[in-house]
């Protein structure tokens, strides 16, 4: 996509327009191209060897942007049927027609207009006689093209195209089609605002307005590979969506071939949710199984590194410890870690602590200061500036508007499936107070489903999950976890459902009446992928609220004598 830069010179012998003015665009890409509304011409390079620095423009302000706009948004509808779609249909989706602006009445292009946050936003402008386009106004971020006629038309079945003529052509040829009986009926038909390389994440933006308005959804995206790609891509975040093959390449051109019943036919009665699935041949991989084995990036402590050979993507991890032995310590070093040294994203469900709580005790383990200790003397800008780092790698889950454990984890799995175009960690802390409530074979049955949904989730997404849990009781024989007691796989809350799924167990264990309570170990309960087992030893220094990985001595585990 484009967008207006300026207005230069047209250098061209051969246009025969007394303006010679050429209209010059920055592309997403960084560079510029040119296009003459006069003689038609498409210019590559319109500044030659001396382009300006594309880093230096200077972009329109609101108000310029607004006028623009309002400019298009003054412009009169299409008088004529053009590529086959009717006047009525083209004012529907209020479509306006632009003339050429040096003899005010010759017809050059068309301006679709997006919206945002139920708001008119810009305009995608494209020649009638051209495939070049261009943005006016912000089209970016914009909802699904026609999102808000769609929901005011609602029905059964929501119908996504992969480009605006598309839409406006599919409801035309449903509505061709209504029977008598039918013959005002409506059709919620919507496009991607980008073509099918955004698709997910444009979809993912609206997927809980879709989901509480229409029972089916159906792409009618283009019949090529990339169309096929990208129906397959959605299916991640909307499982049960449909995909229909068209008789022509896309709805317009259905239209424009006449193929009106095959067409509705196609994306009513043989819409199909099932997807193509083929036998990998062991041949077509073998030469990515010869590529060695890479290392994964680092975590806060170099022995947990050393033993998994470091994080990777898409695997669920559990974590579990005795009640107030500190185990959310470690999702606060992971969140911040990843944050600033992979540059990961990083969604924080923490239910034991305020957002407020969450936010100072992340940033303090960037500056190694207990914001969230009171009395702490600390540099406030340094704290602001500290959390708007965070703020660009991390979000949060807001545990105040809890609901029951059904409702906030269908909420959960919602914004993580809305967010995982760019998400990487995260972290729920803890399934215990999730759950709460629940009888035990409830709960046992409750995060067995959310295990697997995070497993399926991580797989699809490349998200790593972090389950924080509390721990079941030990045998009557053995040490108490908050007295430093081992931490084993079928203590874990809903343990068996965590054995199943999880990539890697670990126990955070820490003797609360120890000679020193600061001492604490990590311990690898569970390693799927490599089987190593064991422990590190770290230690909480309470000057900082840092945890660190260091060595103590064992006396200092030991039980404080009275």
């Amino acid at each position: 996509m484009s967008s207006c830069y300026e207005k230069i010179f047209h250098d061209d012998p051969n246009c025969s327009s007394p303006n010679k003015s050429l209209q010059v665009f920055v592309n997403d890409n960084d560079t510029f191209t040119g296009t003459c509304f006069s003689c038609g011409s498409f210019v590559k390079d319109p500044y030659g060897d001396n382009p300006p620095d594309p880093t230096k423009v200077v972009k329109k302000s609101q108000a310029e942007i607004a006028e623009d706009i309002q400019e298009i948004r003054a412009c009169g509808s299409l008088h004529y049927n053009h590529r086959a779609i009717p006047i009525e249909d083209w004012d529907f989706y209020h479509v306006k027609l632009l003339y050429n602006e040096y003899d005010g009445k010759t017809p050059y292009a068309i301006a679709h207009p997006f919206t945002c946050n139920k708001k008119l936003s810009g305009y995608k402008v494209k020649l009638l006689n051209k495939k070049v386009m261009w943005s006016v106004g912000n089209t970016q971020g914009a909802d699904l093209y026609g999102w808000e006629i769609a929901k005011k038309i609602g029905g059964k079945y929501l119908y996504i195209t992969e480009g605006e003529e598309d839409a406006i052509a599919l409801r035309h040829i449903l509505r061709e089609m209504n029977s008598a009986q039918y013959k005002n009926n409506d059709y919620a038909v919507v496009s991607l605002p980008r073509g099918v390389k955004d698709a997910r994440k444009c979809i993912a933006k609206h997927l809980k307005e879709i989901e509480a308005i229409w029972e089916n959804v159906v792409l009618v995206f283009d019949g090529d590979e990339q169309g096929k790609a990208a129906a397959k891509d959605v299916k991640r975040i909307l499982p049960k969506c449909m995909s229909a093959t068209l008789p022509y390449k896309d709805a317009n051109k259905c239209l424009q071939e006449g193929k009106l019943k095959a067409t509705r036919d196609a994306v009513i009665f043989r819409a199909s949710a099932e997807l193509d699935v083929q036998a990998i041949q062991i041949s077509s991989i073998i030469e990515e199984a010869l590529e060695p084995v890479k290392w994964g990036l680092s975590y806060p402590w170099k022995w947990l590194t050393d033993q998994f050979y470091g994080q990777r993507l898409g695997e669920v991890i559990s974590i579990g410890g005795g009640t107030g032995s500190g185990k959310t310590l470690t999702a606060h070093e992971l969140a911040a870690h990843n944050a600033l040294e992979h540059g990961w994203n990083s969604l924080g469900m923490f239910l034991e602590e305020t957002k407020i709580e969450s936010v100072q005790n992340i940033a303090g383990k960037v500056d190694s200061i207990t914001y969230h200790v009171p009395d702490t003397d600390f540099d406030r800008d340094q704290f602001r500036a500290t959390a708007m780092r965070l703020s660009d790698n991390i979000e949060l889950w807001d545990s105040e508007e809890s609901v029951d454990p059904e409702t906030d984890w269908t909420s959960m799995k919602q914004m993580i499936k809305s967010k995982a175009h760019y998400l990487d960690n995260v972290f729920i802390d803890n399934l215990t107070t999730l759950t709460e409530g629940m009888s035990a074979t409830e709960r046992n049955d409750f995060i067995g489903s959310l295990a697997k949904d995070c497993v399926d989730m991580g797989k699809k997404f490349k998200i790593t999950f972090f389950l924080y849990s509390h721990l079941n009781a030990p045998d009557k024989n053995s040490r108490p976890h908050e007295s430093g007691g081992v931490v084993k796989p079928n203590q874990f809350t809903g343990s068996r459902a965590l054995q199943r799924y999880s990539h890697a167990m670990l126990g955070f264990e820490r003797n609360q009446q120890a000679n020193d309570p600061n001492c604490s170990l990590i311990r690898i309960v569970k390693a799927r992928k490599f089987g190593k087992t064991g422990f590190v030893k770290t230690y909480y220094d309470p000057y900082t609220g840092r945890l660190f990985q260091k060595e103590w001595e064992n006396e200092m585990y030991e039980d404080k004598k009275i």
